[in-house]
Parts: structure tokens; sequence; C-alpha cells
């Protein structure tokens, strides 16, 4: 690096010019640092999905019925 480059502080803006590289994250001990997994992960057990399953085929069977019946009577 160069001196302009320690002198500057590093900024996470892409459409600024900066004297770092391109692939620049702002040193070791702020990579990945804000960094968050799985904060929307929803956990469902067997028996809830087993009985949304069965709910769903429910009504797909039922529209499939409909369907069915509407054709043979006309």
């Amino acid at each position: 690096m160069t001196s302009s480059s320690s002198s500057q502080k590093w900024q996470k803006i892409l459409y600024r010019k900066q004297p770092f590289p391109d692939n620049y994250s702002g040193g070791d001990e702020q990579f990945l640092k804000e960094l968050r997994k799985n904060v929307s992960v929803v956990h469902y057990d067997y028996s809830s999905g087993v009985y949304g399953c069965m709910n769903f085929l429910t009504h797909v069977d039922t529209i499939a019925m409909y369907f069915v019946l509407f054709l043979n009577v006309s």
C-alpha cells in the first residue's frame, strides 16, 4: 500500500474512486464483520409439514374434482 492509502480511511462505497485495490475489504478485522446469516429462517417440525401438505393437496383435489364435474356436465 502507498502512504496515501494508509492515511485515508477505506469506505464501503463502490461509486467513489479510492486508492485501494478493487478487492480490498477493509482489512482482516472488518472482513465479514457485518455478515448476518439465516436471519429469517423458520423451522418447521414434521407434523406441521405433513399437515400443510395435506391441506394443499385437499385444495388441489377439490379444484380438480370441480373441473372434471364441469367437463362432464357441459
